[in-house]
């Protein structure tokens, strides 16, 4: 399939605005699972000084569990990407959701090194695909002047997610083990796919919520080539600018996480 048919499918261009509650319902939708994903992946370096007391890990190599998710969230971006434009935002971010939910319990069973690494490298595969559907989500059922709010919205949503995760879990951490912990959180990625599989459609046409009217209008939106894509100075610049941003956030984040291991070790001696 060419990038132009890839790009176009699944897309569409409304002449009659959905109802506004269903509107809010995406966006609702996108906060969620934004908050929910920077939850799971902060969550590590949370339970980072018990998981290396547990299992016998050194500074080096919970550096190495950090960087796992890494890897392979980068690796699946574009491929996740590719799969949600050909089966639809609904098939992938239930499965990808489902995916994750299943590697973040699966921390939880980690038992050595090598399984833990196992765990976060498949996260991350997972993880890949949650901003890309969303992108898609987005594209779908709102209109160009609401997409930048809905990011926005969906933007502060994941930071919370990080910012709050600390304090949740100091909390969680009086009646839970770090490994009860990891299945909490893989419990609650498993009920929002199913409540986002149960309600979500990739077309207004195939919801029950959007008028006929609105249905009746809608055809898809023209696509774009990969050739023209690469070249676009914009796509560079916003990778570079994703780069630099990253780079800082996860430095600080795993900074902040490494820096107790010393400090846990010297106490629990």
């Amino acid at each position: 399939m060419s990038a132009s048919r890839i790009a176009s499918a699944n897309t569409v261009r409304l002449s009659v605005v959905i109802p506004a509650n269903t509107r809010r319902r995406i966006v609702a939708f996108g906060a969620s699972l934004a908050f929910l994903s920077f939850l799971d992946r902060a969550a590590i370096s949370q339970a980072a000084p018990a998981i290396s007391r547990e299992l016998h890990l050194s500074p080096a190599r919970m550096g190495l569990v950090f960087s796992a998710f890494g890897f392979t969230y980068a690796a699946f971006e574009i491929p996740s990407g590719w799969l949600c434009d050909r089966f639809g935002a609904r098939a992938l971010l239930t499965r990808v959701v489902l995916w994750w939910s299943v590697c973040t319990a699966a921390t939880g069973w980690a038992w050595n090194l090598p399984s833990l690494l196992a765990a976060r490298l498949l996260f991350g595969a997972g993880e890949s695909g949650c901003f890309p559907g969303l992108a898609r989500v987005f594209r779908t059922w709102l209109s160009p002047k609401e997409r930048n709010a809905a990011e926005g919205i969906k933007a502060a949503s994941a930071r919370w997610g990080a910012a709050i995760t600390p304090a949740l879990m100091a909390i969680l951490y009086q009646r839970l083990n770090w490994r009860e912990v990891f299945l909490l959180f893989g419990a609650v990625g498993v009920l929002w796919a199913v409540v986002f599989f149960r309600f979500y459609r990739d077309q207004p046409s195939s919801s029950v919520t959007v008028p006929t009217a609105a249905r009746a209008h809608s055809s898809p939106a023209p696509g774009i080539s990969w050739k023209k894509l690469l070249r676009a100075r914009s796509i560079w610049a916003l990778g570079i600018q994703w780069f630099c941003h990253y780079y800082g956030f996860l430095l600080l984040h795993h900074l902040a996480a490494a820096l107790p291991l010393p400090i846990a070790r010297a106490r629990s001696a």
